[in-house]
């Protein structure tokens, strides 16, 4: 959750484009050490 934070005030992002950046960006998937078959935190739960 603390990594979700700090990408979203590093890249100036609301909730609901850092939920499609996560589930976009390979790069945002690494730093948050998750696999293609983990799930991702929707918007809401940012």
């Amino acid at each position: 959750m603390f990594e979700l934070i700090l990408l979203q005030k590093l890249f100036n992002l609301s909730d609901k484009e850092l939920e499609f950046q996560v589930n976009d960006r390979l790069s945002f998937m690494k730093f948050l050490h998750l696999g293609f078959e983990d799930s991702i935190p929707d918007a809401t739960t940012v």
